[in-house]
């Protein structure tokens, strides 16, 4: 199976406008964006899902990274949505955050269920962030430092872990 983002992203194959990187972490514009404001946040090295990672440095760089830029797009745009795919919903098997603001500009594939209709059922983990973004990003490190041991569990239910506000 190919992964967009280690072969055409990370290769350099694809140009991307960078927003933060790391040594181990990349963030970027998406180049086909959904929302107005469309932010891609990688791990460089291949990492399947938010199940599967084992490196408990690097999901903490990873989250501070999307901590930033999440921060980042709560102050120039207000507001901010954080999202990432497990499972059937998961397009690309390399562990991403999504950073969106602003209004959809293209749907999401035909033939599955979008990721945003509002139904806990139709997402997989989706946080939503207002005015109070950076508290919102505080409690979601906490929250998955104390998540670490569960997320190493398959039948964790993670499709119904849902925080917006």
């Amino acid at each position: 199976m190919s992964d967009f983002y280690c072969d055409n992203v990370l290769s350099g194959q694809t140009p991307v406008e960078k927003v933060f990187e790391t040594e181990r972490v990349l963030a970027y514009h998406h180049t086909r964006p959904f929302w107005e404001t469309h932010i891609v946040v990688i791990p460089k090295p291949h990492i399947g899902s938010l199940l599967t990672i084992d490196d408990d440095s690097l999901l903490l760089e990873l989250l501070d990274v999307v901590k930033k830029v999440a921060a980042q797009v709560v102050e120039e745009k207000g507001a901010a949505r954080v999202l990432t795919n497990l499972g059937d919903y998961q397009d690309s098997k390399h562990l991403h955050f999504h950073v969106n603001s602003g209004e959809r500009i293209k749907q999401d594939r035909q033939d599955r269920p979008s990721s945003t209709t509002g139904n806990p059922d139709d997402c997989s983990f989706r946080i939503h962030l207002q005015e109070t973004g950076p508290r919102i990003l505080f409690i979601l490190s906490i929250l998955f430092s104390y998540l670490k041991p569960a997320l190493r569990f398959k039948n964790f239910p993670f499709r119904k872990l849902r925080i917006c506000n």
